[in-house]
């Protein structure tokens, strides 16, 4: 080759040369944004995930509270329970308790309307036929409370 043709081949080749430089200056350049953006948009999310985490602590503590009061109202409810069961128990025998002597105070009362009607009849007798001796107690005496309330 000539010493003209690899000059063109030189001038050729640098001329192309620079372009390209050029382009690799531009590309590095556009790398170099992009990594700093890239490093940026890094920041921002650990930045967001420190604000994440300190959200999540605080839910979390939160969340212990909250789980400590249900603890404690159970247990509150378990005691308050075990008082209503007691209460009702005792209102049940009480409630028994109160049907038993509510039968018993009508047996009383008739008995006691038994003795009245038998007393008024005896006073009745008692006036109609004037005076009472021991024997007429004793006889007209139903049982021995009778006769003794008789005597007196």
């Amino acid at each position: 080759m000539s010493r003209s043709a690899f000059g063109l081949v030189a001038l050729a080749v640098a001329i192309a040369a620079a372009p390209a430089a050029g382009d690799v200056y531009t590309r590095k350049q556009a790398v170099d944004s992009r990594l700093t953006a890239l490093q940026a948009k890094i920041a921002q999310t650990r930045e967001r995930a420190e604000e994440l985490h300190a959200q999540i602590d605080s839910v979390s503590s939160q969340i212990r509270g909250l789980q400590e009061r249900v603890g404690d109202v159970s247990a509150r409810l378990a005691t308050l329970e075990a008082d209503l069961a007691l209460h009702q128990r005792k209102l049940d025998r009480l409630t028994e308790l109160f049907k038993l002597e509510t039968k018993r105070f009508f047996f009383l009362r008739h008995e006691y309307d038994l003795a009245l009607s038998r007393w008024n009849a005896r006073l009745v007798e008692v006036y109609e036929r004037g005076d009472v001796d021991t024997l007429d107690v004793i006889l007209a005496a139903s049982n021995f409370d009778d006769m003794l309330d008789g005597l007196d």
